[in-house]
């Protein structure tokens, strides 16, 4: 669940995946950017990777001729989990309380380092 930085963009790469133990899961929910998918597929290949859970790829959508859409080890997810019914009004509620916030000088809620976006 990393997020997608200049310093975690492709950290899974052919090293980590050359260094796994063989059948090793890779899930991540986080950003695509941090996996290297050449390099993936490639463990997933050689069965370095047993299973990949992806919730996230590294430009969206993932391309139609992408291995990863056929590969019997992978699943893609749509990237969805966190939609709720009340998502909406959690949303209105909490923009309503940060500018609020903001107008009484109080700090806000859910600050978002816009370097590392974390």
């Amino acid at each position: 669940a990393l997020p997608g930085t200049a310093a975690t963009e492709g950290m899974l790469g052919e090293a980590f995946f050359t260094s796994v133990r063989d059948g090793v899961t890779v899930v991540n929910v986080g950003r695509g950017t941090v996996i290297d998918e050449r390099a993936l597929t490639a463990a997933l290949d050689a069965g370095r990777v047993g299973f990949a859970a992806l919730d996230v790829v590294a430009v969206e959508p993932l391309a139609a001729d992408s291995p990863l859409w056929d590969h019997p080890n992978v699943l893609i997810s749509p990237h969805t989990a966190a939609l709720t019914t009340a998502e909406d009004r959690r949303l209105a509620e909490l923009f309503a309380d940060n500018a609020t916030r903001l107008l009484d000088g109080r700090p806000l809620r859910n600050l978002v380092d816009v370097v590392d976006f974390y």
